[in-house]
């Protein structure tokens, strides 16, 4: 299972081969130490992976959380920083009253650390609700009103939404007359 898992990973992320070798001697022993912590604490665990940009954070993230699911069936939660930017019109007036820098991503001071502490306390008391994508069509998205578009791929989500893999925003989204939605979603990362 696993290995049919890797092969199909590694050409969705466009990998060489030799991609299997770091899985073999760093990731699969990170993720399991990880998965051995986790059933020690028998709770939410908390992992930060930190490095600067193109330097594989999402690819070893995408590998760990598809290998902890595929391996262990545990639900896995990926999120990035970027995903708790303030909307635009925020750093705008943020730029406007503070500094002209806030009106950019990434500059220290423009992300929702509120928000961003919110939705680590509800995972940590394991009261994730609905994912910003349900919060923002206003219900639950389940295999009956829900068909997911990502870069090409279409799919029909084959359960209740419990791996979150939010690397991007909704830019529209429109309730049809059927009950399902359509949603854009630009993605990053």
């Amino acid at each position: 299972m696993v290995e049919m898992m890797l092969s199909t990973f590694i050409k969705q992320h466009n990998l060489p081969e030799e991609f299997s070798f770091a899985v073999d001697k760093y990731y699969k022993p990170l993720a399991d130490k990880l998965v051995s912590r986790f059933f020690e604490n028998k709770e939410p665990y908390f992992v930060g992976i930190n490095g600067c940009q193109g330097s594989g954070k999402s690819t070893f993230t995408d590998f760990i959380a598809a290998y902890i699911t595929t391996e262990y069936q545990l639900n896995v939660v990926v999120m990035s920083l970027d995903d708790f930017y303030f909307s635009n019109e925020k750093r705008k007036t943020l730029a406007q009253d503070i500094h002209p820098l806030l009106a950019t991503r990434g500059v220290p001071g423009t992300h929702d650390v509120v928000e961003l502490n919110h939705v680590l306390t509800q995972l940590k008391d394991k009261k994730t609700g609905l994912s910003p994508v349900e919060e923002m069509v206003g219900e639950e998205l389940t295999p009956e009103n829900s068909i997911i578009y990502i870069c090409g791929y279409q799919g029909t989500i084959d359960g209740v939404i419990d791996h979150l893999d939010s690397k991007g925003f909704v830019t529209e989204h429109e309730k049809k007359s059927d009950g399902s939605f359509g949603i854009k979603y630009e993605s990053y990362g």
